[in-house]
């Protein structure tokens, strides 16, 4: 003959209370295993993080950041000279002059390549390319040494060419 159990306040209670057992325990495993996730992808974020930065200090200038540089090279350079030969009350032939001009590019591209520790401009990092427009756009003509400033054999050559022609 079939029982039928009679069910007491009591009994349910403690089934209740044994079913949300089951399901706070569930629960638990589901917080422990979002808890593993979460590390893993904080380790991954933090690697690739990582990566970026190994990318971003190996990423050379691009050809147009590097047209730029070159152009503000040629300008001040140009200016430089000018500047030259106005404080020596000189008017430079054109030979002379052009002379001077990569006299003084040189001297740019050399100060540049020294500030930034690199043996090519077109190898300053990518990300120091905003710094190293701003170096060369400080860079003043009273900035250079009189080494720098000098006449180069050349540029003597050339000026003992002309003299022997006038």
């Amino acid at each position: 003959m079939n029982e039928l159990t009679q069910e007491t306040p009591l009994t349910i209670l403690k089934e209740t209370l044994t079913k949300q057992n089951d399901q706070g325990q569930a629960l638990l495993l589901i917080v422990e295993r979002m808890e593993k996730q979460e590390e893993r992808v904080d380790k991954k974020i933090s690697t690739v993080e990582g990566l970026v930065e190994e990318v971003k200090n190996h990423v050379h200038l691009s050809d147009g950041e590097a047209n730029e540089i070159k152009t503000l090279v040629n300008r001040k350079a140009w200016e430089f000279s000018k500047r030259y030969f106005d404080a020596q009350k000189q008017t430079p032939s054109h030979n002379l002059f052009l002379s001077k001009v990569g006299q003084m590019r040189r001297n740019l591209y050399r100060r540049l390549k020294s500030h930034f520790n690199v043996t090519k401009y077109t190898s300053i990092r990518h990300v120091d390319y905003e710094k190293a427009m701003n170096y060369l756009s400080e860079t003043v003509y009273e900035y250079m040494t009189p080494n720098e400033l000098r006449n180069t054999p050349k540029q003597l050559e050339i000026m003992k060419l002309e003299d022997s022609i006038n």
